[in-house]
């Protein structure tokens, strides 16, 4: 079918298309063309042109002089000689034509076809007759099934990827779409201004390059608009061929063929294959056919090929991974095809609460993070990413903690995130003349280490302590005073590797001897404490002004309090003393041998 039935058939090409840019290679040759096997061409004629069916692998080589297709197996054997047409008998119209024209007599296959079925197009040259003809394989053989005798001479000859054969005609600046089901009826013509078509070629998209030889230029078109897309120089493009995997494209010039990426920048090593007269590519097989005009043989190259790399998430937690070049996004995308040979590296970019755990399938890893991969045929890689879960430390007191593997650096840093199952030592330095407590460890190997694994959010603290010594004043001599310890009243612990400046004060009537002890003499003593330290104050009395030794003072006798005088008691006539209740009182006599208070009228 033509491209005539329109919007249906345009629908379909551009999911086809966006389904094949999924897996197209990166546009690049990673490494050198290298050369197979080459065999003879058409023996008695010339090798004048090559076309490839990309199924089988088989050969056409178009020879001139003897007005023949070879077709050949893909090792170079001859499998048979078609010959045409119907019209005049067992020619393509080629004897006779200046050698000039002989170039663009082209062939070109159909490998849109099932299994098995393929179709085989030839043009005849400029000036005896244009005519394109057409086989169809059957029972093995090819068999001529049309024959169209255009307007135009034919001067290129290219398949789109619907299967549609399309010529170019020079210098009439059209390009021109036959339909294969109706006896090569016109299905469309594009007009091509300013450009002499001289060859024609279709890429994966089914956009349209035509060399232009006289302008040095190679021109893309869209062929359903007839728009000109862009414009690549080449100087004297004579053929070009594209391969469909990578969208490379290959321009055969006059000394050697250029090959040229899709953005139309040259790849590496250009040019290649000198004394080249036509080019086929297989790029599926990875295989570049060329016709070497010096030796009239035909050579088979291999060519990096696209190969698909894999890339596959494990573990418990998640991430992204993505690919330089760009193709891989996974996420969405976990498949993309490099050239072979191409290094690619690949970089997981893990989410919040997951850590990279390790690759398996990478050729190197520059970093925990990177993945490099050297594209072969199988590049299956998968990347581990596991849960990430924190560990602090707390930390008091003057001392660092520091862990491995590394992460945590206490001081400064003082939480970092281990992959799950991690075991974590920690280590602590306490500072001069502190001590060191753990609290959270699984174990402690030793004082100062502290191991946990970390199957959780997981806390540990570290308390620094300082070491204490005790400091002990004691006082000798006769005397008295008071001692100060830096100014301060004496305390009676103080930390390791305090220094302690001892001052004496003498109380009144005594004076300071010195200190003694801890290595001090004198009335002056600094000591640094390291461990339980005594120092002796002695403090003498003043002797008298006399001179020698001071008497003690007398202690004073004690002077007994005196008793109370007791008063005597008079008793008034008619009262005599009585006790009562324990003292002396007068009592008046009573008559009659009776006592009476002495409180009566007598006066």
């Amino acid at each position: 079918m033509g491209r005539s039935i329109g919007i249906g058939r345009t629908a379909a090409t551009l999911i086809a298309v966006l389904a094949l840019l999924m897996l197209l290679a990166h546009s690049a040759w990673a490494t050198a063309p290298t050369l197979e096997t080459s065999f003879t061409g058409p023996v008695g004629g010339t090798a004048e042109h090559i076309a490839v069916n990309e199924k089988t692998g088989e050969i056409f080589v178009l020879d001139g002089p003897k007005e023949a297709v070879d077709r050949y197996t893909s090792a170079g054997v001859l499998i048979e000689e078609i010959l045409g047409s119907s019209t005049k008998a067992g020619t393509f119209y080629y004897s006779g034509e200046p050698t000039v024209f002989k170039k663009y007599a082209k062939i070109a296959v159909d490998n849109s076809g099932g299994s098995g079925e393929s179709t085989l197009y030839v043009s005849s040259p400029v000036i005896a007759g244009a005519h394109v003809f057409a086989f169809k394989l059957e029972a093995g053989v090819y068999k001529e099934i049309w024959e169209f005798s255009p307007g135009y001479p034919v001067t290129g000859l290219a398949i789109d990827t619907h299967g549609d054969p399309w010529y170019t005609s020079f210098p009439h600046n059209v390009a021109v779409e036959l339909d294969p089901n109706n006896q090569g009826a016109v299905l469309k013509e594009v007009g091509t201004p300013s450009v002499e078509d001289e060859s024609i070629a279709f890429d994966s998209e089914d956009h349209m390059f035509v060399t232009y030889r006289n302008g040095a230029d190679v021109v893309e078109f869209d062929p359903v608009t007839g728009l000109g897309l862009s414009t690549f120089s080449v100087t004297e493009p004579e053929e070009i061929a594209i391969d469909p995997t990578t969208n490379n494209r290959f321009v055969v010039t006059q000394s050697s063929v250029e090959v040229m990426r899709p953005d139309g920048t040259l790849v590496s090593g250009t040019p290649f294959f000198p004394n080249t007269q036509a080019v086929a590519v297989n790029g599926a097989a990875g295989k570049l056919y060329t016709i070497n005009t010096s030796s009239n043989k035909v050579e088979v190259w291999h060519i990096a090929q696209p190969a698909p790399v894999s890339v596959a998430k494990t573990g418990g937690g998640d991430g992204a991974v993505t690919s330089a070049p760009a193709g891989i996004d996974c996420g969405a995308t976990c498949q993309a095809s490099f050239e072979e040979g191409e290094t690619v590296v690949l970089t997981a970019q893990p989410e919040s609460g997951s850590a990279v755990n390790g690759w398996t399938g990478c050729a190197s890893e520059p970093s925990p993070a990177e993945c490099e991969v050297t594209v072969a045929q199988a590049n299956n890689v998968s990347v581990n990413f596991a849960k990430a879960l924190s560990l602090t430390v707390s930390k008091t007191g003057s001392g660092t903690v520091t862990s491995t593997p590394t992460g945590i650096n206490c001081g400064t840093t003082c939480s970092a995130s281990y992959l799950e199952g991690t075991k974590v030592r920690l280590t602590a330095s306490p500072a001069a003349h502190n001590t060191l407590a753990w609290q959270g460890c699984a174990a402690e190997p030793s004082a100062d280490i502290c191991e946990v694994t970390v199957n959780a959010v997981t806390s540990v603290s570290a308390t620094f302590s300082p070491i204490m010594h005790a400091l002990t004043i004691a006082m000798a001599g006769a005397g008295s005073g008071t001692v100060t310890c830096n100014g301060q009243p004496c305390v009676p612990n103080y930390p390791e590797g305090s220094t302690i400046a001892l001052a004496a004060s003498a109380a009144f009537g005594s004076t300071f001897a010195g200190f003694s002890g801890a290595g001090c003499s004198g009335t002056l003593c600094t000591i640094t404490l390291e461990a339980d330290t005594s120092v002796t104050a002695t403090f003498n009395m003043i002797p008298p002004s006399g001179g020698g030794t001071p008497k003690p003072t007398p202690t004073p006798t004690p002077v007994p309090k005196p008793k109370p005088v007791v008063k005597a008691v008079k008793c008034k006539r008619g009262y005599v003393k009585r006790k009562v209740h324990g003292k002396m009182r007068c009592v008046k006599l009573k008559k009659h041998g009776k006592s009476k208070k002495n409180n009566r009228k007598h006066h």
